[in-house]
C-alpha cells in the first residue's frame, strides 16, 4: 500500500508558524484551526489547541494557555496510568476542567505501544506500521474513545479545548485529524498539518526518555517516531473508504446528527 497525494490541491500550511504556540515547557503546541475547508471557509482558531505532555509547563506557559488563550478544558488522551503519574502541571486550576479520555490501539496496549509496534517489524516502512497502529484507535472498543473525545468539544462552555497526549502527535494527531476532516478540510492539508509535528519530535523524544515510563526511548534515534504525511493520508483514505468519512464514522458510533451539526458549527467559521 502506498499513500498518494492528490494533485488536485497542493497542501498549503505555509502559515503554520502563525499557529504555533511558543511555550517553555512543551515543544509541539499549536492551534488546530486556521486551515481552509473545501467550501471556502476556515477552521475556527482558538477553539481546539493541540500540545504534547503538559507536566513540564511553567507558570508563564500556564498564563499563555489559560489566561491569554482562555483554555477551559484539558482533554487528556493518555492512558490512565500516564495521566496519574505525570499529571498536567500548572494547568490544574479550579476553573479548568480536566478530562482523561484514554485512546488505545488495542485493549491490551500500554505505553509506549507505537514504538513497540515499529520495533517489532524493523524491515517495514515506519509510516505503514504507524498507519496500521492508528487504525486500532478506531477499532478498539468500537472507536468509543475517539467519539468521547470529540463530543467534549460540544459540552457547554468547553472551548477553547486543549487536547494532548504524551508527544502530541499520535493520539492527539488522530483526534485533531478527525475534527479537521469533519470541519471539511482536505485530506492532503490534514496530512501536511499532522506532519508539521516532525520538527518537534527530537526534543519530545529526549523529554520522554528523561521522564521515564516510555520504554527505552533512544534520543539518538528519532526516525521511528517521526510524523509523515503518508501515514495520515493513508489513514484518512481508509476512514473515507471504511466508514464514508469522519462524519459518518462519528454518526455510526454514537453521535447524533444534531450533535454533529453542533460540532461542525463549533469548528467552522460561518460562510460569507
Amino acid at each position: 500500500m502506498h499513500a498518494e497525494t492528490s494533485s488536485s490541491q497542493t497542501p498549503d500550511i505555509s502559515r503554520v508558524s502563525e499557529r504555533v504556540i511558543v511555550l517553555e515547557g512543551a515543544f509541539n503546541a499549536r492551534d488546530a484551526g486556521g486551515l481552509p475547508t473545501v467550501d471556502g471557509r476556515e477552521v475556527r482558531r482558538n477553539v481546539l489547541l493541540r500540545m504534547d505532555s503538559p507536566q513540564r509547563l511553567t507558570e508563564k506557559d500556564a498564563e499563555v494557555l489559560l489566561d491569554e488563550r482562555g483554555v477551559r478544558t484539558i482533554l487528556d488522551l493518555r492512558y490512565s496510568d500516564e495521566s496519574r503519574e505525570h499529571g498536567i502541571g500548572p494547568l490544574r486550576r479550579d476553573d479548568v476542567v480536566h478530562i482523561n479520555v484514554p485512546v488505545r490501539s488495542s485493549d491490551s496496549m500500554v505505553a509506549p505501544g507505537l514504538r513497540a509496534a515499529v520495533d517489532a517489524e524493523p524491515e517495514r516502512p515506519v509510516w505503514e506500521i504507524t498507519y496500521e497502529y492508528y487504525k486500532g484507535y478506531f477499532q478498539t472498543n468500537d472507536g468509543a474513545a475517539l467519539v468521547s473525545a470529540l463530543r467534549e468539544l460540544i459540552r457547554p462552555d468547553a472551548t477553547p479545548v486543549l487536547v494532548h497526549c504524551a508527544a502530541g502527535k499520535d493520539r492527539t494527531g488522530v483526534v485533531v485529524a478527525l475534527a479537521q476532516s469533519l470541519a471539511g478540510v482536505n485530506n492532503d492539508i490534514i496530512a501536511a498539518d499532522y506532519a508539521a509535528s516532525a520538527s518537534a519530535v527530537p526534543k519530545i523524544v529526549a523529554r520522554l526518555a528523561e521522564l521515564g515510563g516510555y520504554g527505552e526511548l533512544d534520543p539518538q534515534d528519532v526516525s521511528r517516531q517521526m510524523t509523515s504525511a503518508e501515514t495520515m493520508l493513508a489513514l484518512m483514505d481508509w476512514v473515507d473508504k471504511e466508514y464514508g468519512g469522519a462524519r459518518e464514522f462519528l454518526h455510526q458510533h454514537g453521535m447524533s446528527e444534531t450533535e454533529l451539526d453542533k460540532l461542525a458549527a463549533v469548528l467552522v467559521t460561518e460562510g460569507n
